[in-house]
């Protein structure tokens, strides 16, 4: 090393430290560009609804790793033909040297790929190193290989299953349609509906979908709960307020009153005249209500709320609900909110204030005078009432001494 630094000169050292320090901030930019193109593909992954693209995502994900592979392969068995014996390697022995780089690269990425698959062509190796490299590549093609075929088998398969239901449900409408002479134009309507409106949409996983979440313990499922139905509650700011002053009363609402429920467009959520038993939150879609009076009849789109009057009253429906698009609606079971709501002590005079001013609102400050309607979501109005009830709730502990 002395000798060295002394030949070289110590600027040349100097030189040498800047240029390898460098180097490695230039090596750890790039990784760094590849951690966050990483994470930015996991985004879009997790961002993409369906099975079909990501399935097709992922064939295409593992074509491009097994070329990119090849290609660092042929560019190995380039390197090793060139810089052999000048007269016994595979370029010289084919007659390659004097051809045009672009035709060595793509013999060489040809070399390459016949490694991974069950091919053949006329290169082959012409001394030890070249046979050594080839032993080694096809070593590692040998248990590569296996892998990625099995992968891009296993998803066509998932993507024939997931077309097959389709495809055999189609054929026994076909069926059914010869077998009773059903008219070609109703067939094909029947069909064209079922398309559009059934196949066309997926449901979103539901917590009750995934069997696994029944082995976690209930704090942690008590959160999950948390997480999924308390943003669609607080839509309405009954809920909203109520949160704010008795957080676990809401929180026990997620863990037992709330149901999740998912209809086609056209499917409708609830019926004219039906005694109410929920109160629906629409988390995704459009629903339509319909009401013999049409200046009540109004749309929902996601973050609306329907039958809000059934939890203070003994209510029916008074117009019918359905779905204009495919959409989710996390229902509120009546009975189980009220027990709910009669258990915690410290808020049930604020409960019963706000149903009483609720009730006096839609019956006397409603429009048209008519309140005969599912639909309240007046939300500046609704604020006003649950802040005056707060106003004139008692203090806890004047709700303790009195218990």
């Amino acid at each position: 090393w002395a000798f060295l630094i002394d030949g070289l000169g110590a600027n040349a050292i100097l030189r040498i430290g800047k240029s390898t320090r460098a180097t490695r901030i230039i090596r750890t930019l790039r990784l760094v560009r590849s951690v966050k193109l990483h994470y930015k593909m996991m985004q879009v992954l997790e961002a993409i609804r369906s099975e079909a693209v990501k399935i097709m995502l992922n064939l295409i994900t593992l074509a491009t790793f097994i070329l990119i592979v090849n290609h660092y392969v042929a560019c190995g068995w380039f390197w090793i033909g060139s810089t052999g014996k000048k007269d016994k390697n595979w370029l010289e022995e084919y007659a390659l040297s004097e051809m045009p780089e672009s035709f060595k690269y793509t013999t060489a990425l040809h070399w390459s790929l016949t490694q991974f698959t069950p091919a053949a062509m006329e290169v082959h190796p012409k001394n030890a190193a070249e046979r050594l490299y080839a032993i080694v590549i096809l070593f590692f093609a040998m248990i590569t290989f296996s892998t990625f075929v099995s992968s891009i088998t296993t998803q066509m398969t998932m993507l024939r299953r997931m077309k097959s239901e389709p495809a055999k449900q189609q054929k026994v409408l076909q069926d059914y349609f010869m077998e009773n002479r059903i008219s070609a134009e109703l067939g094909h309507r029947i069909w064209s509906y079922l398309q559009t409106n059934h196949y066309a949409f997926k449901k979103r996983v539901h917590k009750d979908d995934v069997a696994v979440f029944k082995l976690l313990p209930a704090s942690i499922l008590a959160r999950l709960n948390e997480e999924l139905y308390v943003p669609a509650l607080k839509e309405c700011p009954f809920f909203y307020r109520y949160g704010i002053m008795q957080h676990s009363g809401l929180v026990q609402l997620c863990n037992t009153a709330i149901t999740e429920d998912a209809f086609q467009a056209g499917e409708e959520v609830f019926n004219e005249g039906k005694l109410a038993e929920h109160m629906y939150f629409l988390s995704a879609g459009h629903m339509k209500y319909t009401h013999r009076d049409f200046r009540l009849s109004a749309e929902l789109e996601s973050g609306g709320w329907a039958s809000e009057p059934a939890l203070w009253l003994r209510w029916s429906h008074y117009g019918k609900m359905e779905a204009t698009t495919f959409i989710e609606v996390q229902s509120l079971i009546l009975d189980r909110f009220r027990a709910v709501a009669i258990g915690h002590k410290n808020t049930v005079s604020f409960v019963r204030i706000y149903a009483k001013f609720f009730v006096e609102y839609i019956q006397q400050k409603a429009p048209w005078d008519s309140w005969w309607t599912d639909i309240w979501t007046d939300v500046r109005a609704l604020s006003e009432i649950a802040r005056k009830a707060k106003a004139m709730t008692l203090p806890e502990d004047e709700v303790e001494r009195l218990s």
